[in-house]
């Protein structure tokens, strides 16, 4: 599992009793929202905190993959919401744009499924082993 995380400007608040980087999401709600196309399970996961919050986000465009909400929320074109690993993944080309919205954000759940018995070439099971290392830490 991956938490999620807001990826914009302008739109941080500062919680002071915690002393970390939250978001106002009735502040941004009228802004400017990058979102991922709806074929993604990530849409359907933001669109359910947008739901939560009561917020029907003003989308900008829509693009294919997260890597791209981030780097144009990253450059003030507005903001998005995407895995965690997905800001990771881009290093610190964010400049400090990314931020926690929620104490218990949602999480980005991660499968590899197939069939018991299907086939699976040496590549394919090393990615698999790969996958449940680096995101549970157990390699079942």
């Amino acid at each position: 599992e991956i938490p999620l995380r807001l990826v914009g400007s302008e739109m941080c608040i500062r919680d002071r009793d915690k002393g970390a980087r939250r978001i106002n999401f009735n502040k941004i709600a009228k802004k400017p929202f990058i979102a991922v196309k709806k074929r993604h399970f990530i849409r359907t996961i933001v669109d359910r905190v947008f739901q939560k919050e009561g917020i029907i986000p003003n989308i900008l465009t829509e693009v294919d993959s997260s890597y791209d909400a981030v780097q144009l929320a990253a450059c003030g074109m507005g903001y998005t919401i995407v895995p965690q690993r997905t800001v990771i993944i881009l290093g610190d080309k964010q400049n400090g744009t990314s931020f926690s919205y929620s104490d218990h954000p949602p999480v980005f759940p991660i499968q590899a499924l197939y069939k018991k018995g299907t086939y699976l070439n040496k590549a394919e099971k090393y990615l698999i082993e790969l996958l449940k290392k680096e995101f549970d830490g157990k390699g079942k």
